[in-house]
């Protein structure tokens, strides 16, 4: 039985993207702090025009298998800032949620 879900709400978590030079995406964000919970990278899928990137969330003792895993940045008195490479061809990028779709504005680095 698959246990991840998306999370409730996109917005909430900071999101972040950027073009690198090799062509992929950085995508970051900063998830919720949760006892229970872990979100261990992200799911995407593209039509060649939409990028929609799913970013699981599924109980620490559960498997939750990613296409992309997260690497965390710690740093001092700050929230951690999770990473994650995406295979990314200039299309539009969308976050899945429960409640909504949330767009990102890509930048370059």
């Amino acid at each position: 039985m698959d246990q991840a879900k998306p999370d409730k709400s996109g917005a909430a978590l900071n999101f972040k993207a950027m073009k690198q030079a090799d062509g992929s995406l950085l995508f970051q964000y900063q998830p919720r702090l949760e006892s229970a919970m872990k979100m261990p990278g992200a799911n995407f899928t593209s039509d060649g025009k939409v990028l929609r990137v799913d970013l699981p969330r599924c109980p620490v003792t559960a498997d939750c298998p990613v296409q992309s895993k997260a690497q965390v940045k710690l740093t001092a008195g700050k929230p951690d800032l999770y990473q994650v490479v995406i295979p990314y061809r200039g299309e539009r990028v969308v976050v899945r949620g429960m409640d909504s779709d949330v767009e990102v504005q890509v930048t370059a680095q």
